[in-house]
């Protein structure tokens, strides 16, 4: 074990090559690993954002909806975020309205829960969430709808009545459906809400609702509601298939707009309004004028196929209240033009700007521009910060909403399946702004045994790959399915893409261009995201899983199909319409498959007929089967999680190869899907579900005893839905993939802290620690919200050695007072560790004129961390650390001049020549490279050879000098540390952030210091 080795805060979760003995995976609190944001990718990008609401008196303050995130605050319009709804029932967002606004902020949150859309991967609701801001302990009030029930229904609008207030505020609800997804797409619609889909009114501010009666559309699903903003009474409605409505008393009664609808008593005849082509319509959207009320648009969806399909809407316009309407452009069930296709129950943004009655932005998947009405568009996505993969450079596609600021009409807001942006000039040119946004929708995550990197595929933002910091790389394009790292070679990786294919990377994620999908998979007969496992024992064949299972033992060069269709059946609920393989396990010669339809299947002798397979389904109703897992020990053993929200169990385990299953979900939520199972090399259990709606708010449990009780296990955690957990056993970790609310990792250190003020300043930082490694020296390292280490050591500020005791608790031993005691004082009495003022930890360390307060404590002993946010402090907004990454291939290459993937995994064993990559990297959200050198190094060369000409290599590239990067080698170096250069082809130095690397302020400023480099084990 090497005596250098180093810590980085994230990073540290993900140590490589651990070498200790495998602990039980514990721990009380999840940490965040981003990605906040995706770099790269159109900018910036983070993951779905649906609806957004603006204080009406203050430029810069605003709140989003994501869509499984929860709500986001922002002051400085949108440069920064913070989520204020971590812990609600459900965090689905279709709509938000504010109350009470002044110049000081806004007295009143409501926020609908469940998704504003209406198809596949749109999250359903637990009711409306109110906020009162000015209350003594503000807290989220959940209004369920009494005496109806809005049960799993989504409120995709949300609109108070200006003219009522306090106890008798007026509030309209309206209320759809929403779905339940997991990492292969196996979408479920939500039963209807007791209360049934309609519009519903509140007089009592949310207290109790009626249901409003809008004849011809009994039982429709609204798509959209808006208020007249000069006459509250007046209301303005949309249902998906069915039209627009009117209501001129405050919703008591309504009357439809255009052609196709039975007149109720004392309702105009409809006209000019006709927006049925050969298809009919789906989704309405509704867009008022604000200083010229009695102008609208509407818009009319025509995407026939409610999943995908490319389609343009109609688009109408009055300007007398609805009593006449000018069909502005001609709807169309394709998609030939550009600008505006895809305008569907997905992708469906429509405003007016607030003065100019004939400039409108329309999005689908693009986003447009019109100055004369709608009657031509243009593109309207420019997107101001380059983002370097593709020639046009646009903001994030798929977009939900455009929001004009009351207070100055150039700044616009936009909401898009990449998150936030904003405009300063009329919604022309853009800005991402996802910085600290953790709101990407992963379906699948995965780690890796060998590496520090962990790899996620994610609803509209693809491929992410993780290696320390907040910012992930983007990897791939498209909708990332299921992710796999290669158990034997770690450049090797894989990653699902829509519609079933499959793509590999043979140079760690950098490139991922070979099509590796087993021919015949991707016709059509696959889920959106078709399972894709490796088996954890050698030979580590892949396993891929369409209507049929394939079977690769050479990194999916080739497939063997090693099953018949095992099951059929149709569902409109999928892409393909009809039954699927939705989740694979294996482990040896055993193998497990579960379909959509709830069947379940498994062989240990694997053949092209059913034979072969047995039909081992559990006792369960037709529910999509969403995970299985196999025990580590014993392949008879096995797991199986069920989508569906019926009260009977959503987890089954076997000890006999299917022949008989029992219930496993004692413990666990009823009516829960189950999305995620995965299980630790000892036998513990683990579950990932959709948002818990109970006390505990608990999205993942934790079982020791095989599944048959279950504890909560979701400290720290957002309540969104878990799609994926990954298990390092070899660190004694797990990693979560969130949709909606990005990945967090668990591990069995536990640091506390506990604050000391005087008159409202921070002088005093006992730390607190159990799970430590055993005997070992530590050291504490203080971190302001930047990420920046502001003072560090082994000795607390009282002079007492940091130790940990046998048990693994953290101890402070000198002979004075403390000795002996559970507690190292970080800071005490405005010293901090190395006599360090604590006011240095809380200004300006970095020099960019920003104040960075003191946030975290990092404790290091003997290179397992140990992070705690200090209590009443900031969370840290950017982790830290500095890395050099050193990416091994051979030379030989194929005729196009790609690495070949190694036919040998000793490179001593063989004499060719090494090539590899040294890149240096900052301390920053990005994950971009300062600089990056190439290098080629015989096969027997030590381990001190390779670092000391990386380090050569480094200091005489005249880019790392344009960068000023200065790098050092001077930590000892031993036989370890050969083996993996030598075995693993793969490894992550770490740059001590003592000595970050920082680009200097100027051509006549010093260069950085030199940097330690350590590897981490």
């Amino acid at each position: 074990m090497l005596t250098s080795r180093w810590w980085l805060l994230l990073c540290a979760l993900s140590v490589a090559w651990s070498t200790h003995s495998r602990a039980v995976i514990d721990g009380d609190t999840w940490f965040p690993l981003g990605p906040a944001p995706i770099v790269d990718f159109f900018g910036s990008s983070s993951g779905r954002a649906s609806a957004i609401a603006v204080n009406p008196l203050r430029l810069d303050e605003l709140w989003i909806g994501t869509a499984a995130g929860g709500v986001w605050h922002s002051i400085d319009g949108g440069q920064n975020w913070t989520p204020i709804a971590d812990k609600q029932p459900a965090l689905a967002i279709g709509s938000i309205a504010v109350d009470g606004c002044t110049t000081a902020g806004c007295t009143k949150i409501y926020a609908g829960t469940g998704e504003n859309a209406i198809r596949r991967d749109t999250y359903y609701g637990r009711g409306l969430l109110v906020l009162d801001t000015q209350a003594r302990d503000p807290a989220w009030v959940v209004r369920s709808g009494e005496p109806l029930d809005f049960g799993l229904g989504s409120i995709v609008d949300v609109i108070l009545d200006p003219e009522t207030s306090g106890k008798s505020k007026r509030v309209f609800v309206a209320l759809s459906s929403g779905n339940t997804s997991s990492a292969s797409q196996t979408t479920l619609t939500i039963p209807e809400p007791p209360a049934g889909y309609g519009l519903f009114r509140s007089d009592d501010d949310g207290a109790s609702w009626v249901k409003l009666t809008v004849p011809g559309a009994e039982g429709a699903r609204p798509t959209d509601l808006k208020m007249h903003p000069v006459d509250s009474s007046i209301l303005y409605a949309g249902f998906l298939g069915v039209g627009l409505y009117k209501s001129i008393d405050s919703g008591a009664t309504w009357c439809p707009l255009n052609q196709g609808i039975a007149l109720p008593p004392g309702c105009p005849v409809p006209s000019g309004l006709a927006p049925t082509v050969p298809g009919g319509f789906d989704h309405v959207e509704i867009a008022l004028h604000r200083a010229g009320p009695d102008t609208l648009y509407v818009t009319f969806g025509h995407c026939a196929d409610p999943l995908i399909q490319s389609c343009q809407p109609s688009l109408f316009r009055t300007t007398d209240g609805g009593e006449t309407w000018t069909r502005q452009r001609q709807g169309s069930t394709s998609g030939s033009n550009t600008c505006a296709r895809v305008f569907s129950r997905y992708t469906h943004a429509l405003a007016v700007h607030p003065t100019l009655p004939d400039v409108i932005h329309l999005g689908g998947v693009r986003l447009c521009r019109s100055t004369n009405a709608g009657i031509s568009l243009s593109l309207a996505e420019n997107n101001l910060q380059p983002d370097g993969t593709g020639a046009d450079n646009i903001i994030h596609v798929d977009h939900r909403e455009v929001l004009y600021h009351p207070l100055d009409s150039n700044r616009v807001y936009n909401t898009n399946d990449g998150g936030f942006t904003y405009s300063t000039n009329g919604g022309i040119d853009w800005t991402p702004g996802n910085a600290d946004l953790q709101i990407t929708g992963f379906y699948s995550l995965t780690s890796s045994p060998n590496t520090p990197r962990i790899l996620g595929g994610s609803q509209d933002n693809s491929g992410q790959l993780w290696s320390g910091f907040r910012g992930w790389a983007h990897v791939s394009a498209g909708d990332g399915g299921y992710a796999v790292i290669d158990r034997d070679d770690p450049l090797i990786m894989y990653m699902g893409f829509n519609f079933g294919r499959v793509f590999r990377s043979v140079d760690g994620g950098l490139n991922f261009s070979t099509v590796v999908t087993p021919p015949g998979a991707n016709s059509g007969n696959a889920a959106f995201n078709a399972p894709l496992v490796q088996d954890e024992t050698s030979p580590h064949a892949l396993y891929y899983g369409n209507n049929q299972v394939h079977r690769s033992v050479d990194d999916a060069s080739s497939w063997e199909v090693i099953s018949p269709i095992l099951a059929t059946g149709a569902t409109d609920e999928i892409t393909p319409g009809q039954n699927v393989v939705t989740a694979l396990a294996a482990r040896g010669d055993r193998v497990y498959v579960g379909y959509y339809g709830g069947e379940v299947f498994t062989t240990n002798s694997a053949c092209t007929s059913s034979s072969c397979w047995p039909n081992v389904t559990p006792p369960l109703p037709a529910a999509p089967v969403t995970d299985m897992v196999i025990d580590p020990q014993d392949d008879e053993i096995a797991w199986v999680a069920y989508s569906g929200f019926e009260a009977s169990p959503r987890v089954y385990r076997t000890t006999n190869a299917g022949k008989s299953w029992s219930a496993a979900a004692q413990g666990l939520p009823a009516g829960v899907p189950v999305n995620a199972l995965a299980v630790e090399a000892d036998g513990t259990l683990w579950a990932g579900l959709d948002s818990g709606p109970d006390a505990q708010r608990s999205n993942v449990y934790r079982s020791r005893d095989g599944g048959g009780t279950w504890q909560a296990k979701a400290g720290g955690l957002p309540n969104a839905p878990v799609h994926d957990l990954s298990v390092d056993d070899s660190r004694s970790r797990i990693y979560v993939g969130m949709h909606g609310r990005g990945a967090y990792a668990l591990g069995a250190a536990n640091v506390g802290t506990y604050e000391g003020r005087v008159d409202g300043a921070l002088v005093d930082v006992p730390v607190y620690g159990t799970g430590l490694p055993a005997n070992r020296s530590c050291t504490l390292r203080l971190l302001q919200q930047t990420g920046d280490v502001c003072a560090s050591g082994n000795v607390d500020v009282l002079g007492a050695e940091i130790r940990t005791l046998p048990s693994g608790q953290l101890v402070s031993r000198n002979g004075a007072a403390w000795n002996g005691k559970l507690v190292a004082w970080a800071c005490f009495d405005g010293r901090c560790v190395g006599d360090t003022p604590i006011s240095q930890c809380q200004g300006d360390a970095d020099g960019d004129g920003d104040n960075d307060p003191l946030s975290s404590v990092v404790v290091d002993c003997g290179g397992t961390p140990g992070v705690a946010n200090i209590v009443g402090s900031p969370s840290l907004s950017n982790p830290p650390g500095s890395l050099i990454d050193i990416g091994f291939f051979e030379a030989s290459r194929d005729p196009r001049g790609r690495p070949q993937p190694h036919a040998s995994k000793r490179l001593a064993a063989s004499p060719a020549d090494i090539r590899f990559e040294v890149s240096a990297h900052l301390p920053s959200r990005s994950a971009k490279a300062l600089c990056s050198v190439s290098l080629q190094s015989r096969a027997g060369s030590d381990a001190r050879q390779v670092l000391m000409s990386s380090r050569n290599a480094l200091n005489s590239s005249d880019a790392c000098r344009e960068a000023d990067v200065v790098a050092a080698v001077t930590k000892p170096l031993d036989r370890e540390l050969e083996d993996v250069i030598e075995r693993r082809r793969c490894a992550v130095i770490r740059l001590s952030p003592a000595y970050a690397l920082r680009r200097a302020r100027s051509r006549r400023a010093p260069a950085c210091r030199c940097a330690d480099w350590a590897f981490l084990f």
